[in-house]
């Protein structure tokens, strides 16, 4: 189980983790927790971060769906190209 809290401000995520675990030899339960502490990035910081680079962003669509992304996606998946000479010609 996740639960997760959002740090806006700075681009972060942290997500409490609970799993949950039978031992199948006694039918006892353990319970293990985990923080994940995850650094986002925005779109707009994606598309600021290939310019940068002679990149362009050639799609973004929501991880594992292809919809598009929107304020509750969680994963977004950029494919993103290389700009090449030929390109500005």
């Amino acid at each position: 189980m996740g639960e997760p809290i959002a740090f806006p401000e700075d681009s972060v995520i942290e997500v409490d983790y609970s799993i949950f675990v039978k031992d199948s030899t006694d039918e006892k339960w353990s319970r293990f927790m985990e923080k994940h502490t995850m650094r986002h990035f925005t779109s707009e910081e994606i598309h600021e971060f290939s310019e940068s680079t002679a990149f362009e962003v050639v799609k973004s669509e929501e991880f594992l769906t292809s919809a598009e992304p929107s304020d509750t996606t969680w994963g977004v998946c950029y494919i993103l190209r290389k700009i090449t000479e030929t390109d500005s010609k």
